[in-house]
């Protein structure tokens, strides 16, 4: 089975230590973790529940969880962040741009601004329930000065 666990996992800021044993969720084991605060961590196991992280620990001993997957050979890192994203500086592209982010590892990003009656419809459409997408934050309007660089029409 092949797996993009970056589609899986929203972000590991949402860990949560866990003391009981998981029977629901996934396991995916003998992967390496690029832990942003210790650095790479060979051998684990990540347990998650839908969206968020339960546990990740060394793989010595089996999961609980109900479906488990080996990641060997496989990599988990935090989730990336954009901070200059223009959702709709091309019209063909909003349609396709979360998946593109996601499939990057992209799991954040922030539009740095656009016109608002533009912006608007895609982020609601990006932050609807059930869509598969990054978190979307936006700026506002976008601001120019004296020589215009972007006037909004193309």
């Amino acid at each position: 089975m092949n797996i993009d666990i970056r589609l899986s996992l929203t972000s590991l800021v949402c860990l949560i230590p866990s003391s009981q044993p998981q029977t629901s969720g996934t396991a995916i084991t003998n992967l390496t973790h690029i832990d942003e605060v210790s650095g790479v961590r060979d051998n684990q196991t990540v347990v998650f529940d839908g969206d968020t992280i339960v546990s990740i620990s060394p793989s010595d001993a089996a999961p609980t969880a109900a479906t488990v997957i080996d990641g060997t050979d496989k990599f988990l890192i935090p989730g990336l962040w954009d901070f200059h994203v223009h959702f709709t500086f091309e019209e063909r592209l909003p349609a396709a741009m979360p998946a593109l982010f996601l499939s990057y590892g992209v799991t954040s990003v922030r539009d740095t601004g656009g016109l608002m009656e533009n912006v608007r419809p895609v982020v609601e459409r990006i932050r609807a329930e059930g869509s598969i997408a990054p978190r979307v934050f936006y700026a506002g309007p976008l601001l120019d000065g004296a020589d215009v660089v972007y006037d909004g029409q193309s």
